[in-house]
This record gives C-alpha cells, structure tokens and sequence, in this order.
C-alpha cells in the first residue's frame, strides 16, 4: 500500500523546489534582454503580459485566500521576473523605434532562409 503522506511530502517538496528555482529562472532572460540592440523582436509581449497577469493573481490570492505567505512570496518573485522581461522589452522596442503591440509582421521567405541558414 502507498503511504500518501510521503507522496504529498514530496509532491510539496518538489513544487517548492521548482518554484523556488524559478524565480531565479528569469536572470538570463533579463541579462539578454539588457544587452540587445535590436529591440527585443522575440519577445511576446501578449505572453509575458499573461504571466505577469497570472502570477499576480494567483500572488493575490494565496495572501487573500489561503494565507500562504511563502507560496506568495514565490509568486511575487515570478511576478517581478516577469514584469522585469515585460518592462525591459518595452523599452528596448521604444528605444530601437520599433515599438508595436497589435501590428502583426509577416516573414520573407529570406527571413526565413536565414534562420536556417545560421
């Protein structure tokens, strides 16, 4: 028979472990997003807008609701991470005049070619 305590020990582990790490996660992002001159073209603004958006809400929740305040703490890190990527994507496209939320671009076949090509 299985003992569900340890399985949820280390289900509890293991979550705190990878969430923990996580907050750390969006480093190398954020020093790429510092260093480019392009303006910041691979980042999708509707996604980091998402998490940003999820991460707060469920940070919201586990102060208002369950009283967790290490799971909020973990979660308004990665709120932070992912509003420092969001913020620092905004202005390099400002910064590089090429800042465009809604503006869809189409790939050239050459685009495409090129990343083939690398």
């Amino acid at each position: 028979m299985i003992d569900h305590s340890i399985s949820i020990q280390v289900l509890l582990m293991t979550y705190f472990v990878f969430n923990s790490i996580r907050v750390f996660s969006y480093i190398p992002q954020i020093v790429l997003l510092i260093k480019d001159t392009t303006g910041a073209n691979a980042i999708s603004f509707s996604m980091w807008g998402f998490w940003v958006c999820a991460n707060l809400t469920t940070f919201l929740y586990t102060i208002v609701i369950t009283k967790d305040y290490l799971l909020a703490l973990m979660f308004l890190g990665n709120t932070i991470g992912c509003a420092a990527v969001l913020g620092i994507s905004i202005y390099k496209r400002q910064k590089y005049g090429n800042l465009r939320f809604f503006k869809p671009s189409i790939a050239k076949d050459n685009d495409v070619i090129d990343i083939f090509a690398r």
